[in-house]
């Protein structure tokens, strides 16, 4: 029998990912919900009662991918009630209703959860100290998970991109071909992660069924170490554009969120408990630079 998934924000790069590489998965038989069929800024409580869509009463599945979330972190500085809204009051609802279905909540939270001053990889025993709103909001909503679900997954990526969407690569791709030089922060250290790695980790995990078996939290991100300036410089070379890239300091773009110095993540525990290899990311940017001129 196909292992069932329903799949949340299929608009967005995680879910758009997920859908492309679905049909290589033979085995699984996957569902997929966009912002009009699951708004999240409308989960809530009407007189003590929890409404959801009447599909998801009449359809049970053996595991939810919440791919859906609150992104826009600077926006949330301002927004702070909608970011939490989406990011934690919505995920609690949503973890109580599919374990009473006994479907097991796959979360996909953030490297912005570790923030702190420790510059070696962080482990997920590290404390996490988030600073700004949309941090504090994705660890509320990995804590409502853990709270309501026995059965779950929970994965802490960062930084990531692939062909669609609004993304640091796409954006670095189009000044390539625009601009004689940009500027880009040096000193924002950490991983990049290509989406289509983190759908096909996910995937490949259900199908060979040990996503059914473990239970916790894990570190995922693309191998290495790098910050936002060698991949600009990485992206002109292997595009041949010849835009000079400018290192320059965070303070020289200031925003109203707060961005981790050094959120590298160590991947040891996720590599020896599932037994997988993680691409690193200069190889998988290459890959999604060449998909994106086909």
């Amino acid at each position: 029998m196909k292992k069932s998934i329903l799949v949340s924000g299929s608009n967005g790069q995680l879910g758009g990912a997920l859908q492309q590489l679905s049909t290589r998965y033979k085995d699984l038989k996957i569902d997929f919900l966009d912002r009009s069929q699951l708004d999240l800024s409308q989960i809530g409580s009407e007189r003590g009662v929890v409404l959801f869509p009447d599909f998801l009463y009449e359809t049970s599945y053996d595991f939810y991918i919440h791919a859906a979330a609150y992104t826009a972190v600077d926006q949330a500085e301002k927004e702070v009630k909608l970011c939490f809204q989406i990011n934690e009051t919505a995920v609690n609802h949503l973890a109580h209703f599919f374990s009473t279905k006994k479907t097991k909540f796959i979360y996909i939270s953030t490297d912005y959860v570790y923030h702190s001053l420790q510059n070696i990889p962080f482990s997920e025993t590290d404390s996490p100290q988030p600073k700004g709103v949309y941090a504090r909001s994705k660890l509320a909503g990995e804590e409502a998970v853990r709270r309501n679900c026995g059965e779950h997954l929970i994965f802490r990526t960062s930084w990531v991109y692939g062909e669609y969407g609004k993304n640091f690569i796409r954006t670095m791709d189009r000044l390539g071909k625009e601009k004689k030089q940009t500027q880009v922060v040096f000193d924002q250290i950490g991983s990049p992660t290509y989406v289509n790695d983190l759908a096909d980790m996910l995937l490949h995990l259900i199908q060979e069924g040990k996503a059914s078996l473990i239970n916790g939290t894990f570190n995922y991100s693309n191998e290495g170490i790098t910050s936002w300036y060698d991949i600009a410089k990485a992206i002109m070379e292997l595009r041949g554009y010849t835009t000079s890239i400018i290192p320059v300091r965070t303070t020289s773009f200031p925003l109203p969120a707060p961005r981790p110095p050094f959120s590298a993540m160590d991947k040891t525990l996720f590599k020896e408990v599932f037994n997988m290899e993680i691409p690193h990311w200069h190889d998988s940017l290459r890959i999604c630079l060449g998909r994106l001129s086909e």
